[in-house]
Parts: structure tokens; C-alpha cells; sequence
């Protein structure tokens, strides 16, 4: 039996620092925090997930940005508390001590509840212009339903 061909499709993309990037694909990470509510036009979107090594990526042998998955983000809310952050570690995966990503009273946390759509292994190639956040332009293989 012949497997149907892909499909190349343009969608928006979000970057996700390596090891989260990782976590989601393997479907451990469930929800990406952020110190901001998703911006409403990604809501229930197709997004390649593009993996950025960040330090502790750089360290693990990861050199530059890949898509590694297509997700979606089904909502987005305001972590309450401390207690709710930790509440939802299993979900978000973010160590409680992390010095850089870590819930404080003086930093508002968002989560943003995802989705795999599909996962790509080897990765697809990031886009040259990633933008800050999210990037436009991502060429990934998409199945035809």
C-alpha cells in the first residue's frame, strides 16, 4: 500500500526553548507558560513548534532552531497563585526554583493548554526569520485529512 504524499503548508510558528520543546513533543509538558496571555489569533491554530537550544539546549548538542511538532493551544489563564503554579507542576513541567521561568508574585504566569498535532523526527528546518516570540512563515509537511 502507497503512504499518501505530504503536503507542504505556510503556518505561524512559536519559539520554545529545548528542554520544554522536548517535553511537549514526547507529550510529558501539556501547558507553556508565559508571562502574558496567547495572543487571541493563536487560539485553536495550527503552530509549528520551533525549538530554540537556548542555553541548556546549546549544552545538550542542540545548535540552532528546528520544527520539531505542530500544536495548538486550546486556552490560556492566569496562574491565581503560588499554590496553583505549583499545583500544576506536572502540567507545565517548569521547576519551582528555575531562575529564569519560575512563578513570582511580581511576574504574572500564563498557561497556555496545548495540543500535538504531529510530531516531525528528523526536524523540519526553522524559518530564517523566527521573530521574538512568533514567527509568520513556517513551511512544514501537513497530512491532508
Amino acid at each position: 500500500m502507497k503512504s499518501r504524499p505530504k503536503q507542504m503548508r505556510t503556518i505561524a510558528g512559536v519559539n520554545i526553548q529545548w528542554p520544554w520543546s522536548d517535553l511537549i513533543v514526547s507529550g510529558t509538558k501539556t501547558i507553556e507558560t508565559r508571562s502574558y496571555r496567547l495572543p487571541s489569533k493563536h487560539l485553536n491554530q495550527p503552530l509549528a513548534l520551533i525549538e530554540t537550544p537556548g542555553p541548556r539546549g546549546r549544552r545538550a548538542g542542540i545548535s540552532s532552531a528546528r520544527i520539531t511538532a505542530v500544536i495548538r493551544f486550546a486556552e490560556s489563564y492566569q496562574y491565581e497563585s503560588q499554590a496553583h503554579w505549583e499545583n500544576e507542576f506536572k502540567l507545565h513541567r517548569v521547576p519551582l526554583d528555575d531562575p529564569q521561568f519560575k512563578y513570582t508574585s511580581r511576574k504574572p504566569r500564563w498557561a497556555w493548554k496545548l495540543q500535538v498535532l504531529c510530531t516531525y523526527d528528523p526536524p523540519e528546518p526553522a524559518p530564517k526569520k523566527k521573530g521574538i516570540v512568533f514567527a509568520s512563515k513556517c513551511v512544514v509537511p501537513y497530512w491532508d485529512n
